[in-house]
């Protein structure tokens, strides 16, 4: 592989994990582009399952107002 080629590869494979990451691609679309790049789906799979992504909101479990007023009619049934 010429230096240009390998440098285009790296660029296009790069883009395509920043995309990712992003939220502009989703699991699967950014499986789909690096395989058609050459990359091993496991290999794949496990560095974008293993990367952060920026537009991800994480849904942590709080209490809601009055939840607790609905644990009491229920001990007192």
């Amino acid at each position: 592989m010429r230096s240009d080629q390998s440098e285009i590869y790296l660029q296009k494979s790069l883009e395509t994990v920043t995309c990712y990451i992003r939220g502009e691609l989703n699991l699967e679309e950014a499986v789909q582009r690096l395989e058609e790049l050459g990359h091993v789906k496991k290999s794949i799979l496990k560095v974008l399952k293993d990367t952060e992504r920026n537009n991800l909101i994480n849904f942590k479990t709080k209490k809601r107002l009055g939840d607790e007023h609905l644990q009491e009619d229920k001990e007192t049934d």
